[in-house]
């Protein structure tokens, strides 16, 4: 009976010889358009989040990543939220004159080297004539531009948010009590992408 016990014992700390541990690589990360990375900066790649130890450029290595077949990842998520490879996101209805959100990025590959492209892009309307005015009203012709929308971090060629079906077709730019001087530019923050036509009202 002792015998049998203390077989019994070594064979459960026994470690089966398929059980390999998780193969790490090392992530090429590049921000487009110039942007440039900033240490401790925090990167979803296929769910789970890094931090970026080095910045101030556009390229950094990430290192620890867990092996897989593709990678997608999500940056400068701010209030969004990453389910699965989905990213979500809100664009405001009412936007100031100095806008301040985050302008969040996605990436996909089947290798580790990851280019992130934007979500979010910003036109800028100017505006002649004379005097001043408080608001502006941009009007969208080719899709929704204001509310709930997702993206898919897991996609080829570019990714497209799609808005949510009682997302609005119009933003609200409030200037501010002094307003702005004509001739003037307001930036508006819409989905990249959707540049192809506005009605506007001042």
């Amino acid at each position: 009976l002792l015998t049998l016990m203390a077989f019994a014992a070594v064979f459960a700390c026994t470690k089966p010889d398929d059980v390999k541990p998780t193969e790490e690589v090392e992530v090429l990360a590049t921000l487009e358009n110039g942007r440039v990375w900033n240490a401790g900066d925090e990167v979803v790649i296929n769910g789970v989040k890094y931090t970026v130890e080095t910045g101030d450029e556009s390229t950094v290595k990430i290192s620890g990543v867990a092996k897989a077949d593709s990678y997608y990842a999500a940056y400068d998520t701010g209030n969004g939220s990453v389910n699965g490879d989905v990213l979500s996101v809100e664009l405001p209805s009412v936007q100031s004159k100095s806008v301040q959100m985050s302008y969040p990025m996605v990436a996909s590959n089947g290798t580790p080297n990851l280019l992130f492209k934007n979500v979010l892009g910003t036109v800028r309307f100017t505006i002649t004539g004379t005097g001043s005015i408080k608001k502006i009203a941009p009007t969208s012709v080719a899709g929704n531009i204001s509310g709930t929308g997702t993206v898919s971090m897991n996609y080829t060629g570019n990714p497209v948010l799609k808005m949510a079906s009682d997302a609005s077709s119009v933003i609200t730019v409030d200037l501010g009590s002094k307003g702005i001087t004509l001739p003037g530019d307001v930036d508006v923050v819409l989905p990249a992408g959707v540049y192809e036509g506005f009605m506007m009202t001042a």
